[in-house]
């Protein structure tokens, strides 16, 4: 008898606890989030993606993608509904190859600043992927485009790089970027790749550009840095996969270089 009593009082407890759960998951769950932890170890920058929750019952999702063995790119995507019910989340939609997708996840924990997932279901054209992994994001919570925009001057700061060049970037308010870099006879050059696009969320900065120093010819690429703003002064800073720490420091000037002529000695 008794082992009978004991699933049964097990399942009265879990209706019991869905029940006492008052969290209005569909309102908290609002906003942009970008993933911070996968298995509680950090995600390295480049890897990071974001996942945006609108009030119209649409997700974005935006991510790095790799176009084939020499190029890839960031993109959003808000091909993807979703809709919830409790703490279950249930996503559909195409990704930006057209596949199909299917995903099912259980919010484990939330609060206005984090939240943590599982993943019950995860479909792909049809074929079911099991993922045991937790997913801890952080919400963001800060808007920095008006500090953001403009340009900058500045230089990698990481111990040891061999990069000791300065460099200039103006950010402007169409989302598209300037890069400026010394040339070989020390005069300003601005990098006409084209790609130079980028995208903010919170304190998380990615940069689309045309990388035209590799062997194989100008390859599409992005990277991904966190930034801090003090004042006039920014500092990007990127951890990659063994946890090594890059970092540039810079400075909000009037205006970017005079193309073609050397920058005054000292000064930006």
């Amino acid at each position: 008898m008794r082992k009978h009593l004991l699933p049964l009082l097990l399942l009265s407890l879990t209706f019991w606890s869905c029940e006492d759960d008052h969290t209005d998951y569909a309102a908290l769950i609002q906003g942009t989030w970008v993933i911070a932890q996968i298995d509680h170890l950090p995600v390295p920058t480049d890897s990071l993606y974001v996942c945006i929750y609108r009030p119209d019952m649409v997700e974005l999702y935006a991510k790095g993608f790799a176009l084939d063995g020499n190029n890839s790119t960031w993109m959003e995507n808000d091909q993807y509904n979703y809709s919830v019910h409790g703490n279950i989340v249930t996503l559909t939609g195409t990704d930006v190859f057209d596949n199909e997708f299917l995903i099912v996840l259980r919010t484990e924990a939330a609060s206005a600043t984090t939240m943590t997932q599982s993943v019950i279901r995860f479909e792909v054209n049809g074929v079911d992927y099991p993922d045991p992994k937790v997913y801890t994001y952080r919400k963001v919570t800060s808007d920095y485009r008006d500090t953001f925009t403009g340009t900058w001057f500045g230089f990698c700061t990481t111990p040891g790089t061999p990069d000791t060049n300065d460099y200039y970037w103006t950010f402007h308010e169409d989302g598209t970027w300037d890069f400026f870099y010394p040339g070989p006879d020390d005069s300003w050059m601005m990098d006409l790749s084209g790609q130079q696009h980028y995208f903010l969320y919170g304190d998380l900065f990615v940069c689309n550009y045309t990388d035209v120093d590799t062997s194989d010819g100008n390859d599409q690429t992005y990277d991904c840095w966190t930034f801090q703003i003090s004042g006039d002064t920014m500092i990007w800073t990127s951890v990659d996969a063994h946890g090594v720490v890059n970092t540039f420091r810079m400075e909000k000037v009037d205006h970017g270089p005079s193309v073609g002529f050397p920058a005054p000695s000292g000064t930006p």
